[in-house]
């Protein structure tokens, strides 16, 4: 059951919004069908875990249709109604969230019924709630533009007075800072993922950013730096401009935003440069893992992101911080979202890894259940690797190695040079095994050379770790 698309969806539910929903589909407005609501009302029992074994349809149907014989077809139906609903709730919720559109909208709708009912207060009441916003990010001049537009179309209709300048910055402010956003995220997963962009849009849109008076503004400064540290990530000077700019400017993002994109960002240029042997990256990285968990920056939504939750733990170790390790998942696996039982699982494999329990850590990888998150599989069979190594299993070493590079070679998802790099990464790993069965001093200075020639390999300082133990 937890596999269908409406239990997935109602598992992201709330309390509170899983009580809303069950008044928004008991509206006849909304909805008319008394077996629709009827299955809420049994699914409520279930909420928000779906965990029970009697959570089944022929259970469900029976209570829906006592006395009736089991009828899929009507299952599914009500499913997908009961489904439709939910989108459509979660839809409603978020736009009455967004106040200063709605009051735009209800302007509009009223002028579509009598073009006689515009009135100036009601576009004045929106630009009063916009400016009530704390965040000044590319929303705020988004629906800035909108009320400047709205006035400029109406007003000037009635008084001949229209200021087309203001009207048209905020709407460039909103068209770069976007731009610039957006195309950070693209460079950011353009070397892990296949990605097809147009480059010619964004020079535009930086020229832009270094123009007076666009290269003044917050937003437009922030996601510049944002931008210029995802491109160009030889050159580090963006990164901490950027980690200046929040502290000067703590509340041009929301936090929902912040945890959603920018933290990935930030994260993946410490990890870029680790693997270039910048160690001190490792302490900066943790050190605003730590920063931003205070601030509560990364746990902004309802559920802790995976991702995150993953490399915070990984970020602790490098650091060799076990008990900030231990006491972060403790406090926060109960807000990853349903369904992250392999995150949890992975955590304390690294925790045993961590700690040299080698058998320990084959024991829990086997827990893990597969799935289709292309970093999570390799993250596990880099895990098994390495314990092979440790263990001084050499014949699953060279199998897990051989895996490694199969799985690689046939996911087309994977970008080349993501490819290439674990290519050189595994080559160099297979090298080691064979330089620990057999240590040779001139074959590991071959290697170590090998290494200084590869400044964006994976892994790199732990070959060199391993090195030098063969060294010893």
């Amino acid at each position: 059951m937890k596999q269908t698309k409406l239990i997935r969806l109602l598992m992201l539910f709330d309390k509170e919004e899983f009580k809303s929903f069950g008044l928004f589909v008991q509206s006849p407005y909304f909805n008319r069908l008394k077996n629709v609501y009827k299955l809420y009302s049994v699914l409520k029992k279930y909420h928000p875990g779906f965990g029970s074994r009697t959570l089944t349809k022929e259970n469900i149907f029976g209570k829906i249709f006592p006395g009736q014989k089991y009828d899929d077809i009507k299952m599914r139906a009500l499913f997908s109604y009961l489904f439709t609903l939910a989108e459509k709730f979660l839809s409603i919720e978020y736009y009455f969230k967004n106040r200063v559109m709605n009051k735009l909208d209800t302007l509009n709708a009223e002028i579509n019924k009598d073009e006689r009912v515009f009135s100036l207060k009601k576009l004045k009441e929106a630009y009063i709630l916009l400016h009530e916003h704390r965040t000044r990010n590319e929303d705020f001049y988004y629906m800035l533009y909108k009320i400047l537009f709205e006035k400029n179309a109406r007003s000037g209709f009635f008084t001949g007075k229209v200021n087309y300048k203001k009207e048209t910055d905020a709407f460039t402010v909103y068209f770069i800072s976007t731009l610039l956003r957006t195309y950070a995220a693209v460079f950011n997963s353009k070397d892990l993922l296949q990605a097809e962009f147009r480059e010619d849009l964004i020079e535009q849109a930086v020229k832009l950013a270094e123009m007076e008076p666009y290269k003044r503004i917050p937003i437009v400064k922030m996601n510049y730096a944002l931008y210029m540290f995802s491109r160009y990530k030889e050159n580090e000077k963006y990164f901490f401009s950027f980690i200046d700019l929040l502290e000067k400017y703590p509340s041009v993002y929301s936090k929902e935003e912040f945890s959603e994109d920018i933290s990935s960002l930030l994260i993946n240029f410490c990890v870029i440069k680790t693997q270039q042997g910048f160690k001190k990256y490792f302490k900066i990285k943790f050190e605003l893992f730590k920063k931003l968990l205070t601030r509560g920056l990364l746990e902004a939504e309802e559920y802790f992101r995976p991702f995150l939750f993953n490399n915070i733990i990984t970020t602790a170790l490098q650091n060799n911080d076990l008990a900030f390790a231990e006491k972060f998942i403790e406090e926060y696996k109960s807000k990853l979202p349903p369904g992250n039982e392999n995150i949890i699982e992975l955590s304390h494999a690294r925790l045993q890894q961590y700690l040299k329990n080698h058998d320990k850590v084959l024991e829990i990888l086997s827990k893990i259940k597969d799935n289709d998150d292309i970093f999570l599989k390799l993250v596990i069979k880099d895990m098994y690797m390495k314990t092979f190594y440790e263990k001084g299993d050499f014949e699953q070493v060279f199998s897990m190695i051989d895996s490694y590079k199969h799985y690689m070679h046939n996911n087309p998802l994977i970008s080349r040079d993501i490819k290439e790099r674990y290519h050189r990464y595994l080559k160099l790993t297979g090298e080691l095994q064979r330089v620990k069965l057999n240590p040779n001093k001139g074959k590991i200075l071959e290697l170590k050379k090998s290494l200084e020639k590869s400044p964006s390999l994976v892994y790199k300082d732990w070959i060199m770790e391993k090195l030098e133990e063969i060294e010893k």
